[in-house]
């Protein structure tokens, strides 16, 4: 540096040249000039921007690399806000870490209470025929991971059809028989169909009618759109996980996998009240039994939790009542809904 204060020594290369020489900038008010041998070359230059505190890039293209880093109250003058912003950030302070931090966990909590409002109004502009599509997607998904074919005779598949497809009219959900070691005796709506009955269900229940209750609660998640509601939120939670791990594929992957595995145990109480109550109303309009649905539950939980060590959290039982857990409140509420009828 010179004898005053604004002058600095350094090197300067013209636009596009690797070759340096020697010069010499003035600040005055703000006002850059370039000197080379003490003749100006060049006056009230604009800077382009500012790196490592040092390299003057001007907007014509030039470079001037001083000898001595330029003090940060002659940087404030040189450069606009944003930029002293973004510097100020760069140097690491342990009060700007927690700040920082702060604003990160507020986002996380804040984009997370944002996801379920974000899904119901995804649900809400889905068309029908995007959602059946998304349900056909994820239930082949579905299918190559936990699912096989069935073991069931023909014509009992045959039978239960027949005996459901008043439950269908005027709607194209198509219903799939499959086999399954993971889910154990379960049912599955996925968004806008199909419906998945295991084997072991169909065993379970021995009792076609029954299998029409089960059948009916399933209709009504389609119907409500739960299960693309399911699917919006699980695709929120995976941003948020982008955002918090980065692109990391093995933890984004896992999450897949605990995602898809958790599907039948993912839909809320409220969910499952709304999809009794449509339910007794989907049996009523069918011209069939509303009751099935609640004699469907009752008789699942006699014969996987009552006299076990599950009767009083039937939903750890790893079933169908695992997602659809019983309760003397659900009992209640749909037996009033019925008679209400």
């Amino acid at each position: 540096m010179l004898g005053y204060e604004n002058k600095f020594e350094g090197f300067l290369f013209e636009r596009l040249s690797s070759e340096s020489q020697e010069a010499s900038i003035s600040i005055d008010d703000g006002k850059i000039s370039i000197y080379i041998d003490d003749r100006v070359i060049a006056s009230e230059l604009e800077i382009a921007n500012i790196q490592d505190a040092k390299n003057i890039n001007f907007v014509d293209g030039r470079l001037f690399v001083p000898t001595d880093v330029i003090n940060s109250e002659i940087l404030e003058r040189l450069t606009n806000k944003r930029e002293n912003f973004v510097r100020n950030l760069e140097i690491f302070t342990v009060k700007k870490s927690l700040i920082l931090s702060l604003i990160l966990v507020f986002f996380i909590v804040g984009f997370r209470a944002s996801i379920p409002h974000l899904a119901s109004f995804a649900v809400r502009i889905t068309p029908q025929s995007v959602e059946q599509e998304i349900g056909r997607n994820i239930f082949k998904i579905f299918e190559d991971i936990e699912l096989l074919p069935t073991d069931l005779p023909r014509w009992k598949i045959d039978a239960i059809k027949q005996r459901t497809k008043p439950l269908f009219a005027n709607t194209n959900i198509e219903i799939k028989f499959k086999k399954s070691g993971i889910i154990g005796a379960n049912a599955l709506a996925f968004p806008g169909g199909p419906i998945v009955i295991t084997d072991d269900l169909v065993r379970l229940l021995d009792n076609e009618d029954l299998i029409v209750g089960v059948v009916a609660h399933e209709i009504a998640h389609i119907k409500l759109h739960h299960s693309l509601n399911l699917v919006y939120n699980t695709m929120g939670a995976g941003v948020l996980a982008t955002i918090v791990f980065g692109s990391n594929e093995s933890i984004l992957e896992e999450i897949s996998a605990v995602s898809i595995n958790a599907w039948a145990m993912s839909l809320s109480r409220k969910s499952e009240m709304e999809a009794d109550l449509t339910a007794v109303e989907i049996l009523n309009e069918s011209g069939m039994n509303p009751r099935l649905v609640l004699d469907a539950l009752r008789t699942l939980f006699d014969k996987t939790c009552l006299g076990t060590e599950l009767e009083n959290n039937c939903g750890d039982s790893g079933d169908w009542m695992s997602s659809h857990p019983a309760s003397i409140e659900r009992f209640e509420y749909l037996e009033n809904a019925i008679l209400k009828i």
